[in-house]
């Protein structure tokens, strides 16, 4: 997969989350064991997701190397963190079983960004060069 399509997936899911955390947050919450937040704090959940999807949107098709880096940096970083938040909530039993959907939409993404990362921009960026 391309870096590109990687992060239009990521986009699609980031905006999926963000749209339901900001219209309807009870379907992603009520699944995990009845958990609620305040609406403002679902509405600013969902506003920076929104926000994310947006960036990996119109950053899908940048050439700059550093930027590139930059942006899968931080998506790896704030999905390892999804990942050990979420993984930690399900072990000690805090969620419900359709917790692990969760758990692993953050691996998939924060394995993801990892291997982007560590590919050569040549090869992230369809580049001979790189840059």
């Amino acid at each position: 997969m391309k870096l590109s399509t990687f992060m239009i997936v990521s986009a699609v899911v980031y905006a999926i989350f963000g749209i339901i955390f900001i219209v309807q947050p009870n379907l992603v919450l009520a699944p995990l064991g009845g958990m609620s937040m305040e609406p403002p704090t679902e509405q600013s959940l969902g506003a920076m997701l929104i926000g994310s999807a947006v960036l990996l949107w119109f950053a899908r098709d940048v050439q700059d190397g550093q930027a590139i880096r930059a942006i899968v940096l931080g998506n790896l970083v704030a999905n390892a963190l999804v990942f050990v938040v979420s993984a930690t909530q399900q072990l000690l039993g805090v969620w419900n079983t359709p917790g692990w959907v969760l758990v692993a939409i953050s691996l998939l993404l924060t394995l993801g960004f990892a291997y982007f990362l560590i590919r050569r921009p040549s090869e992230v960026l369809g580049t001979k060069g790189g840059q």
